[in-house]
């Protein structure tokens, strides 16, 4: 029997950038290519990753599971006692940080601290007990996904920022590649955000094509109010204060790309028309009928993009117009390799034909449609390998790091490949008057 990349990930619980990234670093490499060059991995293949993950079930580091897999029988028991001991050491340092723990919640002193302590202080005092910051936002997840509203009270109490822990919250409930990426590993909201941070625009599109969707919106008001959903660092949100006289509220969940924005329209002597708001996408508070455009470019796929059609629509006026890029595919039959890959991070990917139904189905109009050029894709993807090489350089010799960024790296890599099986849709339509 021959499994495809995919066809053994899904059967093994894993991301198919997993094999990729274990086939880079010579640790599962598969048996044999068909004439299409796509990877086949025969059952031998399988049964060596399925001893990879018991072992990286137990711990074990890659480099000791190749030299446990590849190496003598002496090697072996070497290597497994060796990382006996150190969850022996492990079991030891829980013990600890636990009995530290429960002096700290039976001393009212400590506890009520936290009226005067800030973050930073708190952070240092469970530091001293034996939490790093990982072990501290395990807990933080346990307790939240546990007794939210406890929690978000707990670190009120101590001051924490809440944008962090909502974050958290958007992306573990996201539909689509970023809850795969999540998953992966605990350190990829750190790591992902690390990265894509610095990045001036963070998805396809540039603002030719952001004032060409806004041309085509119909019975556009005189300063009117829009919403900019999903805004990052706020390219599209001064484009469309700067075409329109209007007022732009953009909403993230992401504090420092809002700080990006705030500079930008004080740049752009724009600041009394453009404010830049942390709001979660999926729990928008401001009134219905509050806005006469409702703009979202390439971040509907955090909520769903069906879901967004639902969830947003009592925002806009009746006549009012929505904007939404949304990533489609431009054929039925996409190339193997992409339709594999889209299966994983982005299940919901449709044609524009099944778009568009989609969306009459949700009670709105539609105007028109149009694609974006691959020059958009490139504008986002050069820059954004730049700042992968910039990470991987930075974290050489983090094994975990380094498998986070081929996760990334193989969406570039995909569309480098593919990209002519699927694009980006701009679609405006209306909410019936």
């Amino acid at each position: 029997m021959h499994y495809t990349v995919g066809k053994l990930a899904r059967e093994l619980g894993l991301a198919r950038s997993t094999l990729l990234y274990y086939e880079r670093i010579g640790l599962l490499v598969p048996s044999s290519r068909t004439a299409a060059d796509y990877r086949l991995y025969s059952e031998g293949d399988a049964h060596r990753l399925r001893r990879i993950c018991r072992l990286r079930d137990a711990g074990m580091p890659l480099k000791s599971i190749a030299a446990l897999l590849d190496g003598a029988a002496s090697d072996a028991t070497d290597i497994l006692e060796s990382r006996l001991e150190e969850l022996a050491q492990e079991h030891r340092r829980l013990r600890f940080q636990q009995d530290v723990i429960t002096r700290l919640l039976a001393s009212s002193e400590m506890l009520d601290a936290c009226d005067t302590s800030d973050d930073a202080a708190w952070a240092s005092i469970l530091n001293a007990s034996g939490l790093d910051h990982d072990t501290m936002r395990r807990w933080h997840q346990t307790f939240h996904d546990a007794a939210p509203d406890e929690h978000r009270r707990f670190v009120e109490a101590l001051g924490i920022p809440i944008d962090e822990s909502a974050l958290v919250q958007k992306l573990y409930n996201a539909p689509n590649r970023v809850r795969r990426l999540l998953d992966m590993s605990e350190r990829f909201m750190e790591l992902f955000l690390e990265t894509m941070t610095p990045l001036d625009i963070h998805s396809p599109g540039d603002n030719a094509h952001t004032r060409r969707a806004l041309s085509l919106v119909p019975d556009l008001p005189e300063a009117p109010r829009i919403l900019d959903i999903g805004c990052g660092p706020g390219r599209h949100s001064i484009v469309l204060a700067k075409e329109t006289g209007g007022t732009v509220t953009g909403i993230d969940v992401h504090q420092p790309v809002l700080d990006a924005l705030t500079r930008a329209a004080e740049r752009e002597g724009l600041s009394a028309r453009v404010r830049a708001v942390n709001m979660d996408m999926s729990a928008i508070t401001y009134d219905d009928e509050s806005f006469d455009l409702l703009w979202c470019e390439g971040s509907a796929f955090i909520s769903g993009f069906d879901n967004g059609l639902d969830l947003w629509k009592r925002l806009l006026r009746p006549g009012g117009t929505f904007c939404v890029s949304e990533l489609i595919w431009c054929t039925p039959e996409p190339a193997q390799p992409a339709a594999d890959f889209f299966r994983e991070v982005y299940p919901a990917m449709r044609t524009v034909p099944d778009v568009r139904r989609s969306i009459e189905d949700h009670g709105y109009t539609i105007v028109t449609t149009f694609p974006l050029p691959a020059s958009c894709w490139h504008d986002y993807y050069g820059p954004f390998q730049q700042r992968l090489n910039e990470q991987r350089e930075a974290y050489a010799g983090d094994e975990e790091a380094q498998t986070i960024f081929q996760t990334m790296q193989a969406e570039l890599d995909m569309y480098a490949a593919h990209g002519d099986s699927y694009g980006y849709e701009f679609f405006i339509m209306q909410k019936p008057a």
